[in-house]
C-alpha cells in the first residue's frame, strides 16, 4: 500500500487576514439548520428544464403601475428613526409584521424560533468583552462570533430589535447568510468514468492524506459504514436538524446527508483517505467550519458544496475572504451552482419609465421576465445590483405579479443591496408570474437575478452564475456533467465570475468539471442518484487526494496544476473551465515515475513533525 510523506504538512502559512486567536467552547451548538431554500439539483424535476407553459406573457399595466407608485409614495414617508436605519431591509418586515399583530411566515432568508426570536447577525463597532456584554443586556442569546470582522450570530426576541439596534456600538443588525446546497456497496460512476480506479490500481489510494468536507451534515454516516461504503472513523463536526419539505415557504427537505452521500463519493475513489465532515448552516459557522477543518482536523483538502445567496454577488464577503485567506498548502473545492438555466445577468437598461428592460418580446420591450413554477413547489427570486452591498448608494425595487395583480411587493428602503420573493404554487398545474425591476434611485448599475426552484424563465442568462466564494480565485469550483453523458449539464453555473469592488475582476469560472448524477447508498432520506455540482465537487476532491497519495513529495500546488492542465472535453471554458477531470492524465502531468512492477513506488513515512497551523478565529460562546 502506497503511503505518503507528512512533511508538506510542516510549511503552514497564517491565516493574515484572520489572525486573531480564541477558543472553541466545549460545548457544541445544537439547534435546527435553515439552509436556504431549494436543495440540490437532485429534486424530482430534473427530468424537465423547459417551459410547458408560455413564459411570454405579460402581467397587467395597470396592476404594475399602481403597485410601482405606491411603492414610491411609502418613501416619501418620513424618514427612518436612526435605530431603524441600523436594521436590514430584510429584517425590517419582521419587526413591523410584529408590531402589527400578523403572523410571521417562514422565509429562506430568515430564520425563527417558536415564542418570537429571530436569528441575526450584529455588526459591531469593536469586539470586546463589554460590547458583547451590552447585547446581552438586551436579550441577545450568543452563539459565536468573529473577530477579526467584528459580527456576532444570536437569537433575540423580535420586540428587542429596535433596542438592540439602539446601541451605540451596533453598526448594523441584518438577517444571516444561510447555506444552499448545490444538491450492500454503492460504488459512484464517476470512480471509472474520471479514471480514478485507474490510479488506484497503481496504488494510489488516498493514504495518508485527509479530506474535509462541508455540507448541511451527515446524521447518517454510521449507517453508510455499517454496509461498507464509508470507514469507521469519519470525524464530524457541528449538527444538523432534519425537516420536512415547505413549498409554501420556498424552504426544500432537509435530510442532514447531504455530507454522507459527499463522503461515500470520496471513499469510493479514495478508500484510504481520512475524512471529517462539517455541518454548516450560515455564513459565520462556515467560517468557524473550515477553521476547524483546517486547524482541528489538520484537513488537507477541504471541498464544500453549499452557495450562500445572500452574501455579496459583486463583491468579496465575509465567506469569500475567509476562503480566499486559507493556508496555500490546503486545495480547497466548492461547487459551482446549479443556476445555469435559472439566472439573469445584465447592466440596467431603462424603458420609458424606470423600469428594467428584461429583452424583447413580439418586436417590443419586455419589463417583465416570466418564470415558471412546478404544482406544489416554492420559487425563491433574488436580486442584487452592482453596488457596495452593506452601503448601496442606488435603490432597486423588486416586485412579482401575476396576469393581473401584484403577488409580491418590494422590501422598502435598501441598508443592503438585495431584494427577494418566495412564490408558491398551490395548484395542480404549472403556473407562470412575472418578476419587474423598478429603479428608484441613483445609478445604473448591473442587476443579477436568481430564480431559485423555477423550472424554468423567460431570458435565461448563465454566463456570471458563479459567485460569492466558489468565485474566488483561491477556490476551485468544479461544474457537472452527467454520468454518461460528455456535455455539461444544463444547470451548472457558468463563469465568469465578476466582482466590481474594491476594483473591477472578471475571474475565470468554473475550474474543471466532474461527474455527477452518481449512485450513492441513500442513507438518511438522501436522494439516489446524486445529481448537481454537489455531487461533481467532491469527485475532484478525491481525485486530488489520490494525487497527493501518490509520491513522498508531491504538493498541493503540483496537483491543483496537474488536475486543471491536464482537463479537457465537456463545454465552452465558461461551463467546464479547462474540462472534465481524469486522474491517469493528471498523473502523466505530475511526471512520477512507476516502478519495475509497473506500480507507484511504496514509500514509508516520514516521522510526524509538528505542525504549524492557523490561528483559530472564532470565539464561540455558549450563554446556556
Amino acid at each position: 500500500m502506497l503511503r505518503v510523506s507528512t512533511k508538506r504538512k510542516n510549511d503552514r502559512n497564517t491565516w493574515s487576514r484572520y489572525r486573531h486567536a480564541a477558543t472553541d467552547s466545549t460545548r457544541a451548538i445544537s439547534r435546527a439548520l435553515s439552509l436556504m431554500s431549494i436543495a440540490t439539483i437532485g429534486f424530482a424535476s430534473i427530468e424537465s428544464a423547459f417551459a410547458s407553459a408560455s413564459l411570454s406573457g405579460k402581467p397587467d399595466p395597470k396592476a404594475v403601475e399602481q403597485a410601482l407608485k405606491e411603492s414610491r409614495e411609502k418613501l416619501s414617508t418620513p424618514k427612518l428613526a436612526d435605530p431603524q436605519q441600523k436594521i436590514g431591509n430584510l429584517l425590517r418586515p419582521i419587526l413591523q409584521r410584529q408590531k402589527a399583530n400578523i403572523e410571521q411566515p417562514i422565509s429562506p432568508m430568515f430564520n425563527l424560533k417558536s415564542g418570537g426570536t429571530v436569528q441575526v447577525y450584529v455588526k459591531l463597532t469593536q469586539m470586546n468583552s463589554q460590547n458583547l456584554n451590552a447585547l446581552r443586556e438586551t436579550g441577545l442569546k450568543i452563539e459565536l462570533s468573529v473577530d477579526t470582522i467584528n459580527k456576532v450570530q444570536g437569537w433575540i426576541d423580535i420586540n428587542q430589535i429596535e433596542a438592540l439596534a439602539d446601541l451605540d456600538q451596533v453598526e448594523r443588525v441584518t438577517v444571516p447568510s444561510y447555506g444552499q446546497p448545490a444538491a450492500g456497496r454503492v460504488t459512484t460512476q464517476g470512480d471509472r468514468i474520471l479514471q480514478a480506479d485507474q490510479l488506484r490500481a497503481l496504488g494510489a489510494s488516498g493514504q495518508g492524506v485527509k479530506v474535509g468536507i462541508i455540507s448541511d451534515g451527515a446524521n447518517s454516516w454510521r449507517t453508510a459504514a455499517a454496509s461498507g461504503d464509508l470507514p469507521q472513523n469519519v470525524t464530524t463536526f457541528g449538527s444538523c436538524a432534519t425537516r420536512a419539505a415547505d413549498p409554501q415557504n420556498c424552504r426544500s427537505r432537509l435530510t442532514c446527508n447531504e455530507g454522507t452521500a459527499m463522503a461515500e463519493i470520496i471513499h469510493d475513489i479514495a478508500p484510504d483517505a481520512e475524512l471529517a465532515v462539517a455541518a454548516v448552516s450560515t455564513s459565520l459557522e462556515f467560517i468557524q467550519q473550515i477553521n476547524r477543518l483546517a486547524n482541528v482536523f489538520n484537513a488537507d483538502i477541504i471541498v464544500d458544496d453549499l452557495g450562500f445567496f445572500g452574501e455579496p454577488y459583486f463583491e468579496d464577503g465575509d465567506l469569500a475572504r475567509a476562503v480566499s485567506a486559507l493556508p496555500a498548502d490546503i486545495l480547497y473545492f466548492s461547487s459551482a451552482g446549479n443556476s445555469g438555466n435559472t439566472h439573469y445577468e445584465n447592466q440596467y437598461s431603462t424603458l420609458a419609465s424606470s423600469r428594467h428592460n428584461f429583452g424583447v418580446q413580439n418586436g417590443a420591450n419586455d419589463d417583465a421576465i416570466g418564470f415558471q413554477i412546478r404544482p406544489n413547489r416554492g420559487a425563491f427570486v433574488l436580486l442584487q445590483w452592482s453596488d457596495r452591498y452593506e452601503s448601496p448608494n442606488s435603490n432597486y425595487d423588486l416586485f412579482v405579479f401575476d396576469e393581473n395583480s401584484q403577488v409580491s411587493s418590494s422590501t422598502g428602503p435598501n441598508q443592503t443591496a438585495i431584494e427577494g420573493a418566495c412564490i408558491f404554487n398551490g395548484g395542480s398545474s404549472d403556473i407562470v408570474r412575472f418578476a419587474v425591476v423598478d429603479k428608484i434611485s441613483g445609478s445604473n448599475r448591473r442587476l443579477e437575478m436568481f430564480f431559485l426552484g423555477a423550472s424554468a424563465i423567460e431570458y435565461p442568462i448563465a454566463a456570471g452564475s458563479v459567485f460569492g466564494h466558489a468565485g474566488t480565485r483561491r477556490a476551485i469550483a468544479v461544474g457537472a456533467i452527467n454520468a454518461g453523458s460528455s456535455n455539461v449539464a444544463f444547470y451548472s453555473s457558468h463563469g465568469p465570475a465578476l466582482v466590481e469592488y474594491p476594483s473591477r475582476d472578471v475571474r475565470p469560472k468554473p475550474d474543471i468539471a466532474a461527474t455527477d448524477g452518481v449512485s450513492v447508498t441513500g442513507a438518511g432520506g438522501f436522494p439516489s442518484p446524486f445529481f448537481g455540482t454537489s455531487a461533481a465537487a467532491p469527485h475532484a476532491a478525491a481525485v486530488a487526494a489520490q494525487l497527493l497519495s501518490a509520491g513522498p513529495d508531491v504538493t498541493p500546488t503540483q496537483v491543483r496544476s496537474a488536475l486543471l492542465g491536464s482537463a479537457s472535453g465537456g463545454g465552452s471554458s465558461a461551463s467546464v473551465g479547462s474540462g472534465q477531470i481524469s486522474a491517469i492524465r493528471a498523473l502523466a502531468d505530475l511526471g512520477l515515475e512507476l516502478n519495475p512492477n509497473g506500480m507507484l513506488p511504496t514509500v514509508d513515512p516520514e516521522p510526524d513533525a509538528k505542525r504549524v497551523v492557523a490561528p483559530q478565529i472564532m470565539l464561540l460562546l455558549d450563554d446556556e
